[in-house]
């Protein structure tokens, strides 16, 4: 006698891809989730061998590096001339401690940091090129795109603390990484340990930023920095956050391609706002993008908000000055977050 064999029918067919669709559906959220947690946890181990770093540095030198050296007369750095721009940042001075001593030692910290004057921080030229296009693996974030644009890319950023960072009055000097270190004299500041009399757990040495587009002139408003933004008669410290937004949507507003700023966050060799310092004076991944008051320059007014952002869900990371590392939300109350970057107000 012939048997016949029950073959599946289209609809059994059908309802077995759908019901493999539905499970894909499902378990894709939790591989990507799983996915981001090992990028964020990824993450906080880099800011946690920055934070040995910057204590290996007090170590050896008795201070926390300034957030940036012009025209330096000693060392890391010898005289270079009133016209020389040299701008040393953190990221550059802790090399040794992140296992970089080869970027290190490729760097005439008597040259300019940036490119030659033609390039700019554009350009890939310039005595300390090769050394300033390299990429630091401790300086990056999984979560965050690469740098598209000429640069190396850094998602570490030093705090300047709830100030305007540059051409602040010594009443405004009130973060770790916010004054550049002058050899004239005027500006400068170093901070030791002892400075830090809100104490090392509350206060915030670094946390992390997003690479800029790379593209001037097609603004991202979450990536980018928009010039030209004016400070007007806002205060060097503490914005409330009425100063905050209407400082925010004025950037909004403003930003065009002739504003856009795309190379925030290209470099780490750089100490200069926006590229590899922050300040705390709005909360991590604001509504606004960052302004700046400068219309097309680097250095002569760099004041504005610079804020800590992050791919992560949520919040960023922080780099406590102990070395400890947290992850804040971006709720955080303002006050509080402002309070974290000051390093002496208690």
């Amino acid at each position: 006698m012939k048997t016949s064999r029950r073959a599946f029918t289209l609809v059994e067919l059908l309802v077995v891809i759908a019901i493999i669709g539905v499970l894909v559906a499902l378990l894709l959220p939790a591989v990507q989730q799983a996915r981001e947690a090992a990028r964020r946890g990824q993450c906080s181990n880099n800011m946690k061998q920055v934070g040995i770093a910057l204590h290996a540095y007090v170590d050896a030198h008795g201070v926390f590096p300034p957030g940036q050296i012009n025209n330096m007369s000693s060392p890391p750095a010898s005289s270079v001339g009133a016209a020389r721009y040299v701008g040393v940042g953190p990221g550059a001075l802790i090399l040794p401690y992140v296992d970089a001593t080869n970027v290190w030692e490729q760097i005439d910290f008597t040259q300019s940091m940036l490119s030659v004057a033609s390039q700019g921080v554009l350009g890939t030229g310039g005595t300390n090129g090769p050394a300033r296009m390299t990429k630091i693996a401790t300086y990056l974030c999984p979560s965050d795109r690469p740098f598209a644009g000429n640069g190396p890319g850094t998602n570490v950023v030093f705090s300047a603390g709830p100030s305007l960072y540059w051409n602040v009055s010594s009443a405004g000097q009130i973060g770790m990484f916010n004054v550049p270190w002058l050899s004239t004299g005027a500006g400068t500041r170093v901070v030791r340990m002892a400075d830090i009399t809100d104490g090392l757990s509350k206060s915030i040495a670094a946390s992390e930023s997003i690479v800029g587009d790379g593209q001037t002139g097609n603004p991202d408003l979450q990536a980018d920095v928009i010039r030209n933004v004016g400070i007007g008669s806002n205060p060097e410290t503490f914005w409330t956050r009425a100063q905050l937004d209407a400082y925010g949507q004025a950037a909004l507003s403003g930003a065009s391609a002739s504003t856009d700023f795309s190379y925030s966050r290209s470099v780490w060799i750089n100490g200069l706002p926006g590229i590899s310092v922050f300040n705390t004076m709005d909360t991590p991944n604001p509504a606004y993008p960052d302004g700046i008051a400068c219309s097309g320059c680097w250095w002569n007014d760099n004041r504005g908000i610079f804020s800590a952002r992050s791919r992560h869900s949520g919040g960023v990371n922080v780099l406590m000055a102990d070395g400890s590392i947290n992850f804040v939300n971006d709720s955080i109350d303002l006050d509080t977050w402002q309070n974290m970057g000051a390093i002496s107000q208690y």
